[in-house]
């Protein structure tokens, strides 16, 4: 909900308490696990992050959705990012919906 300077504290309480119920229901497991189905992977399988079908900032949701949860017992991939394989070299991007996403893959469990 937009609000209108001066802010009061309460404006400033009621702001957060709504930008963090969004973040939660913007990234979610079952989201995740839904995105790696979208991939068609079978288990075993890899793909990076350059070769997913990320165009919309709904996909991009999905994959920070996938990155958040990654360490979940109940997720249904392993990731890795490019940073976690090769720390000592600059950490690549993809440009993906006009964002900038650290690259990783996702193994498909």
């Amino acid at each position: 909900m937009p609000v209108a300077p001066p802010l009061t504290d309460e404006d400033r309480e009621t702001s957060l308490r709504e930008m963090e119920k969004n973040v939660r229901s913007a990234l979610r497991l079952d989201r995740a696990n839904k995105f790696v189905d979208r991939l068609g992977l079978k288990s075993g399988e890899k793909m990076q992050s350059g070769d997913m079908p990320i165009s919309t900032e709904d996909d991009v949701l999905d994959s920070i959705s996938c990155l958040v949860f990654a360490s979940s017992g109940g997720a249904n991939y392993r990731l890795q990012t490019k940073r976690e394989e090769t720390p000592s070299v600059p950490t690549p991007v993809d440009l993906k919906a006009g964002f900038n996403i650290e690259r990783f893959e996702v193994e498909r469990k």
